[in-house]
């Protein structure tokens, strides 16, 4: 199957070939992470894994970290980096397959903090902390990403011991807390986890996990319960309504679009069958966005063992693979890949055998990437899914800063839903920003302030799917409600929009 961890990973393509390749790694000015630039996790790049940069206009590859590089003299910690994400200060978080200690045959992962400016690499979670003496959960991570109240989400398929399971980290202690396993009660009757691989969150909250061995063939997502660890399908082939659209092959990496669309990037080992796949939450239907057999992409078949997707700020989609685009790698190194999210055109971006590479062909086998965001911070993945007609509210007067973000044509797709079944926010934002959708429970005429959510907006229209859930253990009620929406450094408020939630029928 390529290079999925684990059972699959004794048939790695290009590996054998590539590993000789590396050359000396450029210096890159220390300088924090610039917004729209990429960072690409490279496993074997260097022997044991490296992080690079690509510049967004023209692919140029430049290394922030690699456990050759001086700083990194007394604790070369990458064994086979895979993913990773960016927290909330702009470091890089790694989830790492090996050598960082614990039971595990050659050690088990965990996760590691990256400086982007210095590429030093220290320890942020892994078994053989102290504080982790009573909960060494990791095995083998497959996939990284931060929750929207700031908790580390690791997902690891349980390499020798088949224990697939999802894991919550401490991001200041590295304490480990096992948020959901095939082998807890709750999922007895759904025990769906086979080779866990990506993972992402809506707004609020909910997991996401690509498994590519689930429900049969072509793998599919399971929804997890952040609470309560539940496992449940949300997407395969085998679904009614995916009939006629079963596109799965072997789902990898995911990520959630700003209209709360789950997007995966389908992995295949011929460039016959590999896609980007777009994922309606709420129903599981799968819709092909771009694959080589597309008309579009006649002439420009690039995709060669799709692994990852990020999004950048223009929509464009940026496809990571491990292989197919030159250099000197057998059967070629891998890159990345711009996709446009209409047509599904295909448009080499980065790649060793583009000419501002010529000198620092670093890729060997890039498995995952992430854009960093215009915000401080990660850019939460916003939830949600198509927004339906709604009723709109105004904006409460005020004096404004001509610079800051003004929100707009802020509207609900219902004013009435039951417990857990939801409504959709719809806003417009003269510019990006982050912002904040603060919640208050109206009792007569008193509002009482409940919690918030936070997510980061684009420029133009956005959605937010919203179920009630403002956190991991924090959910709505029925009752009356409304909610007040802030831009960071723009006033004055938008809204209130007002809401019912109706109890949930026996």
């Amino acid at each position: 199957m390529g290079t999925f961890r684990g059972r699959a990973a004794a048939v790695i393509g290009p590996l054998a070939a590539c590993l000789a390749v590396a050359l000396p790694a450029p210096a890159r000015a220390g300088t924090t992470l610039t917004p729209g630039e990429i960072v690409v996790a490279d496993a074997r790049a260097f022997g044991g894994g490296a992080l690079i940069a690509v510049d967004p206009t023209t692919g140029a590859e430049t290394v922030i970290s690699d456990n050759d590089m001086p700083v990194n003299a007394d604790n070369q910690l990458f064994a086979d980096p895979f993913v990773l994400t960016i927290d909330a200060a702009g470091d890089i978080l790694v989830a790492n397959t090996y050598n960082m200690g614990g039971s595990c045959s050659g050690g088990c992962g965990g996760v590691i903090r990256v400086d982007p400016a210095t590429g030093a690499e220290t320890v942020l979670s892994s078994n053989a902390m102290a504080i982790n003496a009573s909960s060494q959960y990791f095995n083998q991570p497959t996939g990284i990403t931060i929750a929207p109240d700031g908790e580390i989400l690791v997902s690891d398929w349980g390499g020798t011991d088949g224990l697939g399971k999802v894991i919550g980290v401490d991001p200041t202690t590295g304490k480990e807390t096992l948020i959901s396993s095939n082998a807890m009660p709750v999922n007895a009757s759904s025990q769906y986890f086979d080779y866990a691989q990506g993972i992402t969150t809506d707004a609020a909250g909910d997991i996401f996990v690509t498994d590519p061995m689930a429900f049969g063939t072509g793998g599919g997502i399971i929804e997890v319960n952040p609470t309560t660890g539940k496992e449940t399908e949300l997407s395969a082939n085998g679904m009614a309504v995916n009939a006629s659209s079963q596109y799965f092959h072997s789902p990898s990496q995911i990520t959630t679009l700003p209209d709360g669309h789950l997007l995966v990037a389908d992995w295949c080992e011929t460039t016959a069958c590999g896609a980007v796949v777009d994922v309606d939450p709420t129903t599981g239907k799968e819709t092909l966005v771009s694959a080589n057999s597309m008309p579009v992409n006649a002439s420009s078949q690039y995709f060669d063992q799709p692994t990852a997707v990020a999004v950048d700020a223009s929509d464009r989609i940026i496809e990571v693979q491990e292989a197919g685009l030159g250099g000197s790698c057998s059967g070629g190194c891998g890159g990345r890949v711009y996709v446009d999210p209409t047509t599904g055109a295909e448009q080499v971006l980065s790649a060793n055998s583009l000419a501002v590479n010529a000198d620092n062909q670093l890729y060997v086998e890039p498995f995952d990437a992430v854009v960093v965001p215009a915000a401080a911070g990660p850019a939460p993945p916003s939830g949600g899914s198509s927004a339906g007609g709604g009723t709109g509210a105004g904006s409460t007067p005020g004096a404004t800063n001509a610079l800051a973000p003004v929100i707009s044509a802020l509207a609900q797709s219902h004013s009435r839903w039951r417990e857990r079944r939801g409504t959709v926010f719809s806003f417009t934002l003269s510019q990006a920003a982050q912002v904040t959708l603060t919640f208050a429970r109206v009792r007569g005429a008193r509002a009482t302030t409940v919690g918030a959510l936070t997510l980061a907006a684009r420029a133009g229209a956005n959605t937010l799917a919203f179920h009630g859930r403002l956190s991991r253990s924090r959910l709505l009620r029925h009752g009356r409600y409304e909610v007040m929406v802030t831009a960071a450094g723009a006033a004055p408020r938008a809204g209130p929009l007002r809401f019912t939630i109706l109890a949930r029928r026996s």
